[in-house]
């Protein structure tokens, strides 16, 4: 057996949690008002194929200083991180482990705003990352 196999196999199930349970919260989100997803890069895309199409639809933003970033195809709004106040926008999901601090940063004090770091969600559900997400994380074992 190769070694993306390998790798594949050993954490299928524990990749298959965390993948449920960032759907999940998105869904709820989604579900609860008007969504925009702050980021929109490849964390975003890969974020939003988790997602069943008629949640992905109802993501209204993508908040990026790039007008054409990599979400830009995907029919969401993007809109600035200056212009959030100018919308209607009831929840920003925080799209970047990187990031994420500086992201949450730039939206404190909007009373009407609530953020979810989609991070801090998997920890409460006892799943603790160290990296993006999707990001592989191979060992030698995978190798051997």
């Amino acid at each position: 057996v190769n070694g993306i196999k390998k790798h594949y196999l050993r954490i299928k199930d524990e990749e298959d949690k965390k993948w449920l349970i960032i759907s999940r919260i998105i869904t709820e989100v989604v579900n609860s008002g008007i969504t925009a997803l702050r980021g929109g890069g490849v964390h975003t895309e890969k974020l939003l194929m988790l997602l069943d199409e008629n949640v992905r639809k109802r993501i209204k933003y993508i908040i990026d200083y790039n007008k054409e970033c990599n979400a830009s195809y995907l029919g969401a709004q993007i809109i600035l991180p200056c212009e959030v106040k100018k919308y209607e926008v009831d929840y920003i999901i925080i799209s970047s482990f990187k990031y994420r601090e500086i992201w949450k940063k730039e939206f404190e004090g909007e009373v009407r705003l609530r953020v979810v770091d989609i991070y801090e969600e998997l920890e409460k559900k006892g799943i603790f990352c160290d990296r993006d997400f999707f990001t592989m994380n191979y060992t030698k074992e995978d190798f051997s």
